[in-house]
C-alpha cells in the first residue's frame, strides 16, 4: 500500500476523518446514550472518543518513511480543524446560554454530543503537534502541502526524532506514545458530570482561540485555509464517508497494509 500514493493517502484521510463528527463514520458511541448510560449511537453521528482515541494512537505509531506520508496526515486534520473544529468553536461561541435552566432537554442533550465531538478534534489537534515535533516539521511546511503536487519532495525519506517525555518521567517518549495531560484530559477521562462538560468546552474554546491567534501559523486561518475548507466540504479522493471500520478490522489494516507493503 505504501507504494500506491494515491490508495495510501485515501486510507490515511479515512483514518483521519474517524475523528470528524461530521464525516458521517460513526462506530458506535455518544458517551451518552438512552437513560444516560454507556449508549450506542444508531448512525446518528455520535462521536466516540475512545475509537478516535484508538485510531490516533495507531497513526501515532506509525512507522512513517517519506515526508509527504505525514504532511498528507497533517494536512487532512487540518481540513478537519478548519471544517468541523472551527464549526462547533462558533456553536460554543454563540450557545453560551444553553445549560441553564431555560433550555430544553433536546437543547442540553445536543450540547453534550457537541462536546464530546470537539474532544475528538482536541485528539487530532494532539496528532498533529505530536507528528511536527517528533518529525520536525515546520508550520510553514505543512500550510504549503498540497497533495496535488507531483514533484519529487513526496518521497524525501523522513526521520523519527525521539523527544524527552512531557510527562515528567523523564524517560523519552515513543511512538504512539501521546501523553493527553491536563489540556487534553477527556480524551482518557470520561466525561460524566455537568461540569466535566463545561470544562470541555471551556479548553476547546482555549484550544481552538490559541490555534487563531497565531495569525499565519494556524491550522485554521494559515495560507492553506481555503483548500483545507474546500476538502472538508466535500469527499476528498473518492473516499466513501459512509464506509466504516470496526476496531478489529481497523487493527488488521494497520498491522499488515502499511508495513508489508
Amino acid at each position: 500500500l505504501r507504494s500506491k500514493r494515491v490508495r495510501r493517502n485515501e486510507f490515511l484521510s479515512l483514518l483521519v476523518r474517524i475523528g470528524d463528527f461530521d464525516s458521517g463514520l460513526s462506530y458506535g458511541a455518544s458517551q451518552t446514550g438512552s437513560g444516560g448510560g454507556t449508549g450506542t449511537s444508531t448512525g446518528t453521528g455520535g462521536a466516540d472518543i475512545s475509537f478516535t482515541r484508538f485510531v490516533v494512537e495507531n497513526l501515532a505509531a506509525f512507522d512513517f518513511k517519506y515526508l509527504d506520508e505525514v504532511l498528507h496526515v497533517i494536512y487532512q486534520i487540518s481540513a478537519v480543524i478548519a471544517g468541523t473544529g472551527l464549526n462547533i468553536y462558533h456553536q460554543f461561541e454563540s450557545e453560551s446560554h444553553v445549560g441553564s435552566d431555560s433550555s430544553s432537554a433536546s437543547e442540553c442533550a445536543k450540547l453534550k454530543r457537541v462536546t464530546e465531538a470537539s474532544a475528538c478534534i482536541g485528539i487530532l489537534f494532539a496528532l498533529r503537534e505530536f507528528l511536527k515535533t517528533h518529525y520536525n516539521i515546520s508550520e510553514s511546511r505543512c500550510t504549503a502541502y498540497n497533495p496535488g503536487d507531483t514533484s519529487g519532495a513526496r518521497d524525501k525519506p523522513v526521520t523519527w526524532h525521539a523527544q524527552s517525555s512531557s510527562d515528567g518521567s523523564g524517560g523519552v517518549q515513543r511512538r504512539g506514545q501521546i501523553v493527553w495531560g491536563q489540556h487534553n484530559p477527556y480524551a482518557v477521562q470520561r466525561m460524566v458530570s455537568e461540569q466535566d462538560y463545561s470544562n470541555q468546552r471551556t479548553q476547546y474554546l482555549r484550544l481552538m482561540a490559541g490555534s487563531l491567534a497565531v495569525d499565519e501559523e494556524s491550522p485554521v486561518i494559515g495560507s492553506g485555509n481555503r483548500s483545507f475548507v474546500d476538502d472538508a466540504e466535500k469527499d476528498d479522493n473518492g473516499v466513501d464517508d459512509g464506509a466504516a471500520l470496526d476496531p478489529e478490522e481497523l487493527e488488521l489494516l494497520t498491522m499488515h497494509d502499511l508495513d508489508e507493503a
